[in-house]
């Protein structure tokens, strides 16, 4: 698990509400506190869906963020600044699954998910990852390649961070 800390706000909720830079991740849920707290869900509630349209969700559980993007801007638009929020994103089932082939873990390695957070509070953006294993792990590789991968994600997008 690594601690990013973003420098520039501006440009990191530019990539995070306006663009479409996050869209990939699924959202697990994400709290925002302006004029009110607002907690949103991302599972999804498949039944609300047809079971036609149940099968084009591709079997995941959570909404993804493109889909929520919209209404977590309009919460936060105007000319305050958010007092904080917290989102907190997970790597598709897919996306988990091409990235332990990739490195020639998918057979060794029992992933539940791969995740990280973002969290604004006291004018300060913080960045989190972590695993989530089916059996406890010692060894800590796919921990350590999602570390980089987020690393790597955030350099691809011009997207600066120190890390502690």
């Amino acid at each position: 698990m690594i601690a990013l800390t973003i420098p520039n706000l501006r440009l990191f909720t530019s990539h995070l509400f306006l663009k479409e830079t996050f869209d990939q991740f699924l959202l697990v849920e994400a709290d925002i506190i302006t004029y009110n707290s607002f907690h949103i869900d991302g599972t999804i509630n498949k039944s609300f869906y047809t079971e036609e349209e149940r099968e084009q969700l591709n079997s995941e559980d959570f909404s993804r963020w493109r889909t929520i993007r919209p209404i977590c801007f309009s919460l936060i638009r105007g000319n305050k600044l958010p007092l904080s929020f917290k989102i907190i994103f997970r790597l598709s089932k897919s996306g988990t699954q091409k990235l332990l082939a990739q490195e020639s873990l998918f057979e060794k390695y029992d992933i539940e998910a791969l995740y990280f957070n973002v969290l604004y509070k006291n004018n300060s953006l913080t960045c989190t990852t972590g695993i989530s294993t089916k059996q406890f792990q010692m060894d800590k590789t796919v921990e350590h390649i999602w570390d980089e991968k987020i690393r790597q994600f955030f350099k691809k997008w011009n997207i600066d961070f120190d890390q502690y």
